[in-house]
């Protein structure tokens, strides 16, 4: 009985310790330092509409656009990572898939910075001040 008892706390104090270790990581992974943000926005090019729009841009491309998100497939008007979401840009529509664990809005104006694929997957997001 002294045994399972002494087991039972042992196997207690791994699965809190696991737990803690898991969420720092994860934190860790969410949050970008300010130097990686710098060398994210650097990295990003910006294109023209019509350069997007005609098929110019090279896939594997990593840009930036700035505009209105207007749709989310969210079940609510708040968009997590992994959601993807439609954004306007000078009156044309981007599909974006977040990547980031900033919590987005409908009616949010942003600057996305991502890899082109056809579609924008967003690496880095930030809000456009107003």
């Amino acid at each position: 009985m002294k045994n399972r008892l002494v087991c039972s706390f042992i196997l207690v104090i791994f699965l809190f310790v696991g737990g803690c270790t898991k969420k720092e990581t994860e934190k860790t992974t969410n949050q970008f330092s300010h130097e990686t943000i710098q060398r994210i926005k650097k990295t990003a090019k910006s294109y023209s509409e019509n350069e997007l729009q005609s098929g110019q841009v090279p896939l594997h491309t990593y840009l930036q656009l700035t505009g209105k998100i207007i749709k989310s497939d969210s079940k609510t008007a708040t968009i997590k990572r992994e959601d993807r979401f439609i954004f306007e840009s000078d009156q044309n529509h981007y599909q974006v898939f977040n990547e980031q664990s900033m919590k987005l809005k409908i009616g949010d104006t942003i600057t996305v910075y991502g890899e082109y694929y056809g579609f924008l997957k967003a690496i880095f997001v930030e809000r456009v001040k107003k």
